[in-house]
């Protein structure tokens, strides 16, 4: 009976840190709230002054940058909500 019991915790840590450890997909972030860029709380132009990385996917564990910006001044459509209402 034991071994059944240690079986299934063992069985179930192993799906939990299967599921924490997921790569994640784009589609999983189509559904973010966004709002567009107002100049106030979201500003309309920013300005790379070093490269910084970009991440398709973020706040996964496995987060490798697909790539990097250039130093060079964007225009901001819109950006996450989260992002342009809170606090540091």
């Amino acid at each position: 009976m034991w071994k059944k019991v240690v079986l299934l915790a063992l069985s179930g840590a192993a799906i939990q840190i299967a599921l924490l450890a997921s790569a994640g997909n784009a589609y999983e972030y189509a559904d973010t709230p966004t709002e567009p860029a107002d100049g106030f709380f979201i500003p309309k132009k920013l300005t790379f002054v070093e490269k910084m990385p970009y991440y398709v996917i973020p706040n996964t564990l496995k987060n490798a940058p697909e790539g990097s910006f250039s130093p060079q001044t964007v225009e901001v459509i819109e950006a996450e909500v989260h992002w342009a209402t809170s606090g540091n």
